[in-house]
């Protein structure tokens, strides 16, 4: 370990908050992605109710900074810039300190999921001059990418989940040409424009038509599948706004009934990634902290900072989870 990072991970130990307890499964381990405020994003596999934290990581900051490790925790899977400035598939190994490029005939790759059983990567990609994004598997044994529905050209994934347990995707797509419809007429109106049409779809690894599930006309920001493959979490934004209010839904993937859980408080705002905890008692989710210190960044953007809390559908009572200073949250991932 070199210098600069264990002095950067010593001071991890003094900056972050860790709660402990508040009725949470034990065990939970996550990845979160975190920029500080000189635009390096950091990597690091924290277990919360375990107080332990490690930093895996630190590269330069792309537009969505994604990461995954392998089940073995010796490979760290990551997107990071390549020597044109597109964002690409990479590999660190933990152990030898070696770092690969995997993939190079991509646009854009982002939203990371690993298959631990048939050793591949779930990812969204965009193709070289196209707009819309795919779902594509990186095959860690063969070394090949497969895009799926490559000749598709409107249809666009705006977000997506893996559960290995039931080996299922839930993909959250729409239609470049109606989002580009509906914002065409607001301008016509003068008025706010409205949501594309989503479709909410559920695919086995061996099936690219999927099943949808459902429909929402509303501006659905990201998607869950919980272990087993049963339920899904949905985020709503009401508005298009920094002012929006966010709900989190809870859907049946056999029905494709969906509930209001909760929502933006006066404490936690702008909620989004919601994800069913591993012991199905409760939900984690990202949110902004209205209480926080306003940060700015090196282009002088100000910001508050975000922290993982964690809803116990029981008692209806949210906690905090993981909050770090000097920098915001970009995502995590609950690893399963």
């Amino acid at each position: 370990m070199t210098r600069k990072i264990l002095l950067s991970f010593v001071a991890c130990m003094f900056s972050v908050w860790l709660a402990t307890g508040c009725g949470r499964g034990s065990d939970q381990e996550m990845l979160v992605a975190f920029s500080d405020t000189n635009d390096r994003v950091q990597f690091y596999d924290t277990n919360p109710e375990k107080n332990q934290t490690q930093l895996l990581d630190q590269q330069q900051l792309t537009n969505y900074p994604t990461a995954v490790p392998s089940a073995d925790r010796k490979i760290l899977y990551y997107t990071g810039r390549d020597k044109k400035g597109l964002i690409q598939l990479f590999e660190w190994n933990l152990a030898t300190k070696e770092r690969k490029q995997l993939t190079d005939r991509l646009a854009n790759v982002d939203f990371l999921r690993i298959d631990p059983k048939h050793s591949k990567i779930y990812m969204r990609v965009v193709l070289p001059g196209e707009r819309n994004f795919h779902l594509a598997t990186y095959d860690i044994r063969t070394q090949t990418v497969d895009v799926w529905n490559a000749a598709e050209k409107d249809l666009s994934v705006k977000y997506f989940d893996y559960d290995p347990s039931s080996d299922q995707i839930l993909s959250l797509t729409y239609s470049l040409q109606d989002d580009f419809t509906k914002v065409e007429q607001a301008n016509k109106n003068q008025a706010v424009p409205q949501p594309p049409t989503y479709h909410l779809t559920l695919f086995q690894p061996n099936d690219k038509k999927g099943k949808e599930i459902t429909t929402i006309n509303k501006d659905v920001t990201d998607v869950s599948i919980s272990t087993g493959g049963k339920k899904a979490l949905f985020t709503v934004a009401d508005s298009f706004d920094e002012h929006a209010k966010h709900t989190v839904y809870q859907l049946d993937l056999d029905s494709g009934r969906s509930v209001p859980l909760f929502s933006d408080s006066d404490t936690y705002t702008q909620i989004k990634q919601a994800q069913f905890s591993s012991d199905g008692k409760g939900i984690y989710f990202l949110a902004t902290k209205e209480n926080g210190e306003t940060m700015h960044d090196q282009a002088g953007y100000q910001s508050k900072p975000k922290a993982i809390c964690y809803y116990d559908e029981t008692t209806k009572k949210i906690s905090e989870v993981w909050y770090k200073t000097n920098g915001v949250i970009n995502n995590y991932m609950l690893l399963r």
